[in-house]
Formats: C-alpha cells, sequence, structure tokens
C-alpha cells in the first residue's frame, strides 16, 4: 500500500462507477507543474482545429524541455499538441498560449479561469500554460481528477498520450528527430495514458489513466520523490484491489 508520507497528496477515482476508490489530502493546496499541460491542450482544442497549421513566429526563452522549433517553419496543431503532451515541451506551451490569446484577444490566465470554471475546478488558479513553479499556480487533487475527467472524453487528447513517441521534422529532405514519451510506465501495469510533471517545489506529479480489473480509473499524485515515482505509480496501482477498497480520508 502507499505510504502516506512519501506524497503531498493522491487520490484513485473509477471512471467505470463514478466514484472515490482512495483520497489523501484531495483538498489540500498543490503544485501540478506540467500537468498544466493538459488544461493547455484543452483550451488550445477550444479554438484551434487540429489540421491547422501555425507559423513559428518566435522562439520563447525557456527551460528544458524544448522542441526549439525553426522560425517561420509551420507545424499543425495536431503536431503541436503531441510536442507539448509526448515531451512536456515548454516552448510549445508557451508559442500555443500566444496563438490563443492572439486569436481570443484574451489573457491566458482569464481563459485558464473560465475553463476551471466550467470544470467546477474551484480550487485551482493557473497562470502560466507550462507549470512553472508560482506560488499562484496552484490547484488540488480533487480538482485535478475533475480535469482528468475532461481529458478521459477528449479522444485526440486520449489518443496523443497513448503514443510511444513524438517525431519532429525540423527540416526537408532531414530524418524527423525522434522523442521517447516521458511517460515512464505507458502500457505497463495497466497505464494507458497519463501527463507527468515536476518542479523541485511540486515534486514528482502525475496524472494518469489504468485499467485493473476490467475496469477504468483516474489517479493522481503530487510531491512524490524523484527516486520513488515509479514505485509510487505502481503502489497507487497495486492498492486497487479486486474488491471495493476500503475509503482513505
Amino acid at each position: 500500500m502507499l505510504l502516506l508520507n512519501e506524497v503531498n497528496a493522491y487520490g484513485i477515482y473509477s471512471l467505470s462507477n463514478s466514484k472515490w476508490i482512495t483520497k489523501y489530502n484531495i483538498n489540500k493546496k498543490t503544485y501540478p507543474a506540467s500537468i498544466t499541460k493538459l488544461l493547455t491542450a484543452l483550451i488550445t482544442l477550444e479554438h484551434f482545429n487540429t489540421n491547422k497549421y501555425l507559423k513559428i513566429t518566435h522562439i520563447p526563452k525557456t527551460p528544458q524541455y524544448r522542441a526549439d522549433l525553426i522560425l517561420g517553419n509551420k507545424y499543425t496543431v495536431h503536431l503541436l499538441l503531441e510536442a507539448l503532451l509526448i515531451r512536456s515541451m515548454n516552448d510549445i506551451a508557451l508559442l500555443l498560449a500566444k496563438k490563443v490569446e492572439y486569436k481570443t484577444k484574451t489573457k491566458w490566465c482569464d481563459l485558464t479561469a473560465k475553463l476551471c470554471a466550467k470544470y467546477k475546478m474551484n480550487s485551482s488558479q493557473f497562470i502560466n500554460p507550462v507549470g512553472l513553479h508560482n506560488v499562484n499556480h496552484y490547484t488540488t487533487i480533487n480538482d485535478l481528477i475533475l480535469l482528468g475527467k475532461e481529458v478521459y472524453k477528449n479522444e485526440i487528447i486520449m489518443n496523443i498520450l497513448k503514443m510511444p513517441t513524438l517525431k519532429i521534422l525540423y527540416q526537408e529532405n532531414r530524418n524527423p528527430v525522434i522523442f521517447n514519451n516521458s511517460n515512464i510506465l505507458l502500457n505497463k501495469n495497466g497505464v494507458i495514458a497519463g501527463k507527468t510533471g515536476f518542479t523541485p517545489k511540486a515534486g514528482k506529479c502525475f496524472l494518469f489513466f489504468f485499467e485493473k480489473n476490467n475496469e477504468s480509473y483516474i489517479a493522481a499524485f503530487t510531491g512524490a520523490k524523484k527516486a520513488n515515482f515509479e514505485k509510487t505509480i505502481n503502489s497507487i496501482i497495486n492498492s486497487v484491489e479486486k474488491k471495493e477498497d476500503k475509503l482513505v480520508t
């Protein structure tokens, strides 16, 4: 069973039965790190079709991971979302947010506030599209599970999260560069999709979807140690028994 003192908060929710299985500190303020990019993807898809080409008109300055796309090149929204979600590229998050802001004439923080209200994520505030640490950029496990429910209903995002690799063609007549999915447990122990995150303040974070005993689940945690990341994921999955688990409060 998961050692509760190893994470800040976590929860497991049954999609099959629409109920919590296990929850710990689910209403405690926590930092989402790059799980934020799921919200960024949902907002992007509200305003752009996936076959739309977007021109790289500026190179955002941001920490790794970055795609470092070539100025002037054009890429489909779908490819940019792949880079955002498969390899968690920070410059892509900033680029997409800037494109959406320009199209809507609305500040990013206002767009995220609107979507959080729509999803009833009432204890969250997202002020940047990346998830870089800021004391005013926060959420709760309860809200992350609500976010996960919306992601689960979105076929485009789910299909991207299930992709094992990302291919980016930087120049014509060159081979594409291949990047592996940052979800190290993809297609292992029932994990079908997920979005990782990390900052020193947030610790290792993960919102993921898994299947066990012919049922589907969402789970999320924040504040795990890097060295125990995979162990934490497996502990959560293994805590789901064939019979209904006792609720941890």
